[in-house]
Parts: C-alpha cells; sequence; structure tokens
C-alpha cells in the first residue's frame, strides 16, 4: 500500500493509504484484469487520482479478502462519485462515532446497506 494519492488534501485522510491495482492483486491474489473487472461492477472501490491512476483505499481489505457486504453497499449508493463513496464508509459518523466500514466488519451489513439507502436518497434531494 502506498499513502494517498489526493496529498496532503483531507480527500486523503479521508482515503487513508491506497493500493495501485498491481498491488491489490497480489494483496488478494487475483490478475490486474479481475480488479478491473471487479472495480467494474462495484465489488471494489475505485478512485481515479487528478492524473488517471486508479488507486484503491486500503480500508476496503482485511486478511487479503475484501470486506464482506462492501458489493452490496455499493450498489446502495447508486452512481455516487467514488471519493463521496469513501467519504460514506471511511469517515465515523453517529454516537458514539464509527466508521460504516467497521460496522461492515462487524457484520452490520443490512445496516450498513439501509444506512447507505437513505444517503443515497438524501443525495438526491
Amino acid at each position: 500500500m502506498v499513502n494517498s494519492a489526493h496529498g496532503g488534501s483531507a480527500w486523503a485522510a479521508i482515503l487513508g493509504p491506497v493500493y495501485t491495482t498491481a498491488a491489490l492483486a497480489r494483496e488478494l491474489g487475483l490478475s490486474p484484469a479481475d480488479i478491473t473487472e471487479a472495480a467494474n461492477q462495484k465489488r471494489l472501490l475505485r478512485v481515479s487520482t487528478i492524473d488517471g491512476v486508479d488507486v484503491f483505499p486500503g480500508f476496503q481489505v482485511r486478511s487479503h479478502a475484501v470486506i464482506a457486504g462492501l458489493h452490496e453497499v455499493l450498489i446502495a449508493l447508486g452512481p455516487c462519485d467514488p471519493l463521496t463513496c469513501a467519504q460514506f464508509l471511511n469517515v465515523p459518523v453517529g454516537i458514539p462515532p464509527r466508521r460504516h466500514i467497521d460496522r461492515l466488519v462487524a457484520g452490520e451489513v443490512n445496516e450498513v446497506i439501509r444506512a447507505a439507502e437513505r444517503a443515497a436518497a438524501s443525495w438526491l434531494g
């Protein structure tokens, strides 16, 4: 993993460390083509840097696997900007503050899907 490709911006803090396509392929034991296909199908969150390089936030991977429920949450978020999706997943909300990605790790998939659906509806107005 490398530090976020968005430099010192607020987005760098939201994204955290990121994988390149090749690095994520090695981490997950897949080919780079598999990674691209997974991102196209919303099974992985992909963010493009300002210079067009695809990176993958590290928070979506644990123990050499994609976090269970991520695909369903990305589908529920709809056509949101990848940075907005990253913010939804990786910024603490609520009292006590918890990240939605941590809730997925804890097995709260249905609750996070419902929160994603509510967020997506609010973004659409």
